[in-house]
């Protein structure tokens, strides 16, 4: 099996939030109400989610005997989309708009057994679908149902609150928590042997903020891991090229529309955010403990003239930051370890120094610190 297409699967099946939709949709039908499905633009996988859709419904809540038809440039009259798509062709004649529509096709079991998902493009299309499936009222799940997919912004049919169509949002069901676990499987997945748990993590945080919600982008990305996180910039624009031009163009903050109008400050911005949630816990880390082995050496300095966080003096050895501790070496007062500790203080000065004043740490800085951590 294809490993892109596996992933998808993955995004689908396994992760809470999507995997929620699905089963929400598939009760949703089961009730015998239609659901209209609220996506993003660039929504990941679409064709996987009406894959994982269809597999749902045929595996249990009483709908196993529905099958699904999937319809796109369906128009925005769905009356006469449905008799000529479905209908016998008697059937097709014989209707009068005198007729009740919903009770005519209905009566003609013109989509009997069928759960209609209709792929809508425009927002008259996906208007006027959603009105004619909450009106849609099957006596059971044999007589019919409706998916009306879109990634517009339409007013809620009044009819919704009746009952007869449930509207499930993509944004609200999919948490960045759903997004962050499905990066850190990506890591976990294409990281070599032996790497270790902190570089991971790193690696999973840098996919999520990098690419935010798209996690097709990431895991694009993922696929060059060890490129991405040495040159970002770099791995963007080989994976800019893998996606069509319109993919992220809707969204001004999307991470291929950044990378393709040259908006690097915004991206370091990001590589930058996801270093402060993983490397900077690990700089006080490992700032408390090359403190408290050298514990015996400063206390007898707590008093000195020269150590001043802000303004105030460190009132215990926890206190003492990295630039007192680099002050201390250069004026002879502390005599470190060893020259690799020496080493550690001033790269860890520098990384603390670099994230605090929102710039991103080069590669090579993280990599050392990410080793010190092992």
């Amino acid at each position: 099996m294809d490993d892109r297409i596996s992933q998808a699967g993955v995004w689908w099946s396994d992760i809470t939030g999507p995997r929620s939709m699905i089963e929400i949709l598939t009760e949703t039908l089961s009730d015998l109400r239609s659901v209209r499905l609220e996506l993003p633009v660039d929504c990941p996988w679409p064709a996987e989610m009406r894959s994982c859709a269809e597999a749902c419904i045929r595996n249990g809540y009483g709908l196993e005997d529905l099958s699904l038809e999937i319809v796109g440039n369906a128009g925005n009259e769905p009356l006469d989309y449905l008799l000529e798509r479905f209908a016998r062709s008697d059937d097709r004649r014989n209707y009068r708009s005198s007729f009740d529509p919903q009770t005519y096709l209905r009566g003609h079991e013109v989509i009997k057994g069928k759960v209609i998902w209709v792929i809508a493009n425009t927002v008259d299309e996906a208007t006027a679908w959603s009105d004619f499936a909450s009106r849609w009222k099957p006596n059971s799940a044999t007589d019919g149902l409706f998916v009306i997919e879109s990634s517009c912004e339409i007013a809620r049919s009044a009819h919704e609150t009746a009952g007869q169509i449930r509207t499930i949002d993509y944004a609200s069901r999919v948490s960045d928590y759903s997004v962050s676990l499905f990066n850190g499987g990506l890591s976990d997945m294409r990281s070599d042997r032996g790497t270790h748990a902190r570089k991971k993590r790193y690696q999973a945080a840098l996919l999520t903020h990098v690419c935010e919600r798209d996690v097709e982008v990431s895991e694009a990305l993922s696929e060059r891991l060890e490129e991405f996180v040495r040159e970002p910039l770099e791995a963007i624009g080989e994976v800019e090229a893998l996606f069509d031009s319109g993919h992220g163009s809707s969204d001004e903050s999307h991470i291929l529309t950044l990378w393709r109008r040259g908006r690097i400050e915004e991206i370091e911005r990001r590589v930058w955010a996801a270093q402060v949630e993983v490397l900077f816990p690990l700089i006080e880390t490992l700032r408390l403990s090359i403190v408290e082995d050298l514990t015996d050496k400063l206390s007898d300095l707590l008093d000195d003239e020269g150590l001043h966080n802000h303004g105030e003096r460190p009132s215990c050895i926890e206190d003492i930051e990295l630039g007192s501790l680099v002050y201390l070496m250069a004026a002879d007062k502390l005599e470190v370890h060893s020259a690799a500790q020496k080493n550690e203080i001033h790269l860890l000065r520098s990384c603390r120094n670099n994230i605090a004043h929102r710039r991103p740490c080069p590669w090579e800085d993280v990599q050392r610190l990410l080793e010190l951590a092992e």
